[in-house]
């Protein structure tokens, strides 16, 4: 492969990931804005936010510590990175965890940054979703293995019904952006 068309499948993979998040924030924006006060899309504050994660990672059976900021809080070139995004997840090895008392060493431990927009039980499970398929060398974006646990998520944690319309959404979301890749196969390449 040269270096041209190892270029080339650099900026697929990108567009194709740019495309992915565009559709999955699609499905979240029509769920939310179907009925604002709902349970999937109150407004909630930051302590209530952080409940909720917390009780859904723990229900999930997850030992590694959660943490949860205010995005506002954290230093400008952090804030930076969000671009559009209303939350972001990731996972970081704290080379020497401190845990009240004692410096225990090096820990996997898992972040979710979120804007005040973002302070909704729906956003919550998108970027938990996100923690249960990544890993801190690997980030799977808004694949079939995110949208899956997002899913499973919505079932367990949200009225019922709830998953049933992001699906029908997100297929919508899905088919018009299909629409416009055939129609400019660079669609929402300035995002890039």
């Amino acid at each position: 492969m040269s270096a041209t068309d190892d270029n080339e499948s650099m900026r697929e993979r990108a567009l194709a990931t740019v495309r992915e998040a565009f559709i999955a924030a699609g499905a979240d924006h029509h769920v939310m804005g179907l009925d604002p006060g709902t349970e999937q899309s109150e407004l909630l504050a930051i302590g209530e936010f952080k409940s909720f994660a917390e009780s859904v990672w723990s229900a999930e059976r997850r030992v590694e510590h959660l943490m949860i900021s205010e995005a506002d809080r954290l230093p400008a070139y952090v804030q930076n990175r969000f671009a559009d995004s209303a939350a972001a997840a990731r996972w970081f090895t704290v080379p020497n965890w401190f845990d009240g008392n004692d410096f225990l060493g090096p820990r996997l431990v898992a972040y979710i940054d979120v804007q005040a927009e973002g302070l909704r039980r729906l956003v919550a499970l998108h970027e938990i979703a996100h923690l249960l398929v990544d890993s801190e060398t690997a980030r799977r974006g808004h694949s079939s293995q995110w949208v899956e646990a997002y899913r499973g998520l919505m079932q367990k944690y949200l009225p019922p019904g709830v998953q049933t319309i992001w699906d029908r959404a997100f297929r919508e979301t899905s088919s018009k952006a299909a629409e416009r890749v055939a129609a400019d196969p660079l669609w929402l390449a300035h995002l890039l």
